[in-house]
């Protein structure tokens, strides 16, 4: 039986590696049938040592981690689709560019059935932001579409950027809501900052996160991009 074995073939993004990062994995399987498999994969590392890129039993371990397949151990999960979305963040000033990846088409391999695994490329990108939708290749077009209005919410831990494609009815009462919300919270903290609040007037700032969650819980996500910050 020819041994198990991993080739590697690094293009390694230039950003600096951050406390929260993780790691965007290009993959080429070839399994031992002859077939070859292009996927996808996010693993949450705090870096790559170089020495454990030679070991193909750690690389499954993170692959296996990176999308939750604890309970089959004799398999890994991947993404055989990788969408990147390009938005504008609502605080750039000079109007550049940013981009965040949706995986999907989740399906999984026997690891007694790969021949080799090549890692194609790797993007460094914080697991700290993430992306609400599950895109598909058939998505593309109105994705590259500049929105037709967005928006900001933010509570005490987490932050929302909203990128409205289309809006729905429902979305714009929804979206109503949310800017209403989001005044109560600013007026909150500027009533903090200039120390205008009386005694019991403190409030648990982690509702703020659980009142702007609520909401975005109740958005309509067909054509509506819903990217989260949450910090510890």
């Amino acid at each position: 039986m020819k041994a198990l074995g991993l080739l590697f073939g690094l293009f390694l993004c230039t950003s600096t590696l951050a406390e929260y990062n993780g790691y965007h994995l290009s993959l080429e399987i070839k399994t031992k049938s002859g077939n070859t498999i292009e996927a996808y994969s996010y693993i949450t590392v705090n870096g790559i040592d170089p020495d454990s890129l030679q070991n193909i039993q750690h690389i499954i371990r993170r692959i296996q981690q990176g999308l939750g397949n604890y309970n089959n151990p004799g398999h890994i999960k991947y993404a055989s689709q990788r969408i990147k979305y390009e938005f504008t963040p609502n605080w750039a000033e000079n109007g550049e560019k940013n981009r965040i990846f949706s995986l999907s088409h989740i399906d999984s391999i026997a690891i007694s059935d790969i021949q080799s695994i090549q890692v194609k490329d790797i993007i460094d990108y914080t697991y700290l932001v993430g992306i609400w939708n599950e895109l598909d290749v058939q998505d593309v077009r109105w994705i590259k579409k500049p929105p037709v209005q967005s928006y900001t919410f933010s509570g005490y831990l987490c932050s929302y950027q909203v990128f409205a494609h289309e809006l729905s009815a429902k979305n714009k009462l929804i979206f109503e809501k949310l800017l209403n919300k989001q005044q109560e919270i600013d007026d909150y903290y500027r009533r903090v900052e200039n120390y205008e609040l009386d005694d019991g007037e403190e409030l648990d700032e982690d509702l703020f996160d659980d009142q702007i969650g609520d909401l975005m819980s109740q958005l309509e996500l067909s054509r509506v991009i819903v990217i989260s910050e949450c910090t510890c």
